[in-house]
This record gives C-alpha cells, structure tokens and sequence, in this order.
C-alpha cells in the first residue's frame, strides 16, 4: 500500500457501495453524503469517466462514474444510482454508484493487501480487501483514483 493511502487496518466503519456486480468500501468519516440526484451537466473535454458536473445546495460538485473508471458495463438504466460525496482537496467530489449499501464495523484482523485485479479492475484503484464471511468488500483508495485521473489529464 503506498504510504499516501490511508492505513487501511485503522478503519472502524466502512460504507458499502455496489458497483456493476463489484461490493466496495469507503471509510464512512469520509462520506459527506449521499444523493439520489444523479442529474448533471456535461464536461466537454472531460474523460469519459468523468460524468459531469453538479450544483450540490450551491456547491459545484465533480460527478465521476466508477463503473465507466474501472472500465465495467454501462448501467442498463442510466437514471439510477447514487452519488456519494466527499473531499478531496478541498473541492467537493461525487462517485456515482449503483447503490449504496449499508455501514458496517470492522474489525482489524479482516484486512488485507488488495490483489492484482479485483474483479477485473485495476489494483491501483483500492487500498486494499475486506473479508466479511460471506463476502469481500474492495476498499476503495480515494486519492489513487483521483491522482491517477488527474495525471491522465495533463
């Protein structure tokens, strides 16, 4: 895990988020909210990924698609999901997902390195998996889907 990502062990509470057939998690701390809203004006020139801009209760709000970032089918329905917002850099961000789960607590022991893909998806985008004894949950890495969109755009 790179020493930019947060220590993943120390995480209390996650947010479960589905994406396509994908269950991922999100510290909860960072979770600002959770919108049914998923209108947005378009950003030309933008990635594809990059779903579009906005207006959060006056804030301009960056929406990125996570099923079209790890490169998953479109949603049969493009008017459902939902956008959770959190900080990055001082600027509001939005992840579109399918559906946000529920929050579960977590217990240290459960915790391990992410493996080379995840369901498909490029390792770089989770900080690491959660095993739950039904399930395992790829906690996503905020700052490395992030940092990594923005090198792909200079």
């Amino acid at each position: 895990m790179s020493s930019a990502t947060k220590n993943i062990n120390k995480l209390e509470k996650i947010c479960l988020l589905r994406v396509h057939d994908l269950l991922c998690g999100m510290d909860v701390s960072d979770v600002l909210e959770i919108s049914i809203d998923t209108s947005t004006t378009k950003v030309y020139g933008a990635a594809d990924w990059v779903k579009g801009v906005a207006n959060l209760r006056g804030h301009i709000v960056t929406i990125l698609d996570l099923r079209r970032r790890f490169s998953l089918p479109e949603a049969e329905d493009s008017t459902t999901g939902q956008i959770v917002i959190f900080e990055f850099r001082n600027e509001k961000v939005g992840f579109l997902v399918d559906e946000v789960e529920s929050v579960i607590n977590t217990t240290e022991a459960c915790f391990e390195e992410a493996t080379n893909n995840v369901r498909g998806v490029n390792k770089r985008f989770f900080s690491g998996i959660y095993k739950e004894p039904d399930c395992l949950i790829a906690i996503l890495d905020m700052q490395g889907i992030l940092e990594d969109a923005i090198g792909e755009n200079r």
